[in-house]
């Protein structure tokens, strides 16, 4: 008798755990959006549709977001009836997209509450060859920077003057007014990291005409160039060349660059114990992370990240509040695939069950984390012990803020750069809808997430150590700080 029960548990045990192994990286948000076909892409929709598109844009804003008057100032009404009289004509769907990411721009102060680029256009373009302009910029508050080129002779520091006969200050705005950020630095950041599928949105198509005045020079110069692929322009002006996760070792110095936190989950742990193996192997006394062109993404990633970092479990956020409308609710029903989802989750994790339990449209608060740096489970044999420094900028957002906070409050890195966008105290966590007929997708925040160490809503990360006009490059101030406490040490 005993004999069967103990194999009974032990099988349950062993089902149990493959099935939980099975959905590690299958826990999320799962969202239905429309795929637009290529033979819909030219299709016109009447004035009717777009307006009825836009009322119910803004009404779902609305209705999800925790605090919409936190995000918008008195000319919201009049923004709304202006771009409402302005939908008088058919317009495909790249054609709105271009009238109503103007409105979302200006209306909505949080970069989780935008409207997407059309993406199956933007991918067919891709695909049959459209090129983007060769340079990098950097959007400065009166001018265009082109930062750097490829393929081109267009010397690093010259302003930009047009692009194909449209005006730097016309591009400008398009690039600012555009993007739904918090802060005039996140604008600035993310309109020029979006420059080339912004650019196609607005309709500027190769060859690139390109007028540019060099620094000292009053008379403008001109070159055209046919442009390169859009995956030339993130590995030629991107810090990880488009990788997800890039490391290198140079003198015991590890500087590990990750871009994002949306690797599937089986290659990013596969990848991180490689990289913190070489660290290991080969003695390195200082590891850098470069979170600087990192967007966010799944925070147990970033979790998973810290405890290679960091011996003690390192807390982030202090309190998370969730707006339970009930189609936040619905969403949250959907968390695990098709086949599964008559595992309890809802009910059994507190955090599930106090958002279906919470009133319709109320708030569900929780503290997810501890409020002091806590023993892991288990020990890492891998976790670096020694110095460590994160790079930050203002592009540095969302699940990125939150793993870049912890190593700052709780004293275990020295951080170097620039202020973040994201505030510490910010709106986040996308639920996404698609549009009723044009199917353009638009995200809005359903929660309000504080970090220990948050000053409020309206500051984000800041460094330890700012860059500076005469030491603009994070990287190699922190190589520099390194090689000082290394001779400091020697002698």
């Amino acid at each position: 008798m005993w004999k069967w029960i103990v194999t009974s548990v032990v099988a349950l045990v062993i089902v149990v755990g493959s099935v939980a192994y099975y959905l590690s990286d299958k826990i999320y948000l799962r969202f239905e959006h429309a795929v637009i076909a290529p033979s819909e892409f030219g299709k016109r929709y009447a004035p009717e549709a777009l307006r009825a598109d836009f009322v119910y844009l803004t009404s779902t804003v609305e209705h999800i977001h925790p605090n919409v008057a936190a995000i918008t100032d008195a000319s919201y009404p009049q923004l709304k009836a202006n771009e409402l009289a302005s939908l008088g004509r058919s317009m495909t769907r790249v054609e709105f997209f271009r009238a109503v990411a103007v409105f979302v721009g200006r209306a909505y102060r949080d970069g989780h509450t935008e409207i997407l680029a059309p993406q199956e256009e933007w991918d067919a373009y891709r695909q049959h060859g459209g090129k983007v302009p060769p340079f990098a910029i950097k959007i400065e508050p009166e001018r265009i920077e082109i930062v750097s080129t490829d393929a081109v002779s267009i010397p690093s520091g010259a302003e930009l003057v047009s692009l194909n006969g449209v005006p730097a200050a016309v591009l400008r705005s398009w690039l600012l007014d555009t993007q739904s950020m918090e802060t005039q630095s996140g604008k600035e950041a993310y309109g020029a990291a979006r420059f080339p599928i912004w650019v196609w949105a607005y309709g500027i198509r190769p060859p690139f005409a390109t007028v540019y005045r060099t620094r000292g020079e009053t008379t403008p110069r001109t070159v055209t160039a046919n442009g390169i692929s859009a995956g030339d322009w993130k590995t030629a002006f991107t810090s990880t060349n488009d990788r997800p996760m890039k490391l290198s070792i140079t003198n015991d110095v590890a500087c590990l660059s990750v871009k994002n936190f949306e690797m599937p989950w089986d290659k990013y742990s596969d990848w991180l114990r490689s990289a913190f193996l070489k660290i290991h192997n080969a003695k390195v006394r200082a590891v850098i992370l470069d979170l600087r062109e990192n967007n966010g993404g799944d925070t147990r990633q970033s979790d998973a990240l810290q405890s290679y970092l960091s011996v003690k479990q390192l807390p982030a956020l202090q309190e998370v509040r969730v707006h339970t409308t009930p189609e936040v609710k619905a969403i949250y029903r959907t968390l695990l695939p098709d086949g599964f989802r008559w595992i309890p989750m809802n009910y059994v994790i507190p955090m599930l069950r106090g958002i279906q339990a919470a009133p319709d449209n109320g708030t569900y608060s929780f503290a997810p984390e501890g409020t002091a740096p806590a023993d892991r489970n288990s020990s890492n044999p891998l976790v670096f012990t020694g110095d460590l420094y994160v790079l930050i900028s203002p592009y540095t957002y969302s699940s990125a803020v939150i793993a870049a906070a912890p190593y700052k409050y709780w004293k275990r890195a020295t951080m170097i750069g620039e202020t973040t966008s994201e505030p510490m105290t910010f709106f986040g966590d996308n639920y996404e809808f698609d549009l009723p007929n044009t199917k353009l997708q638009m995200d809005v925040s359903h929660k309000q997430f504080r970090l220990f160490g948050s000053k409020g809503p309206d500051t984000g990360l800041a460094p330890d150590i700012s860059v500076t006009p005469r030491n603009p490059d994070a990287l190699a101030i922190a190589r520099r700080l390194i090689a000082q406490k290394s001779r400091a040490h020697r002698t």
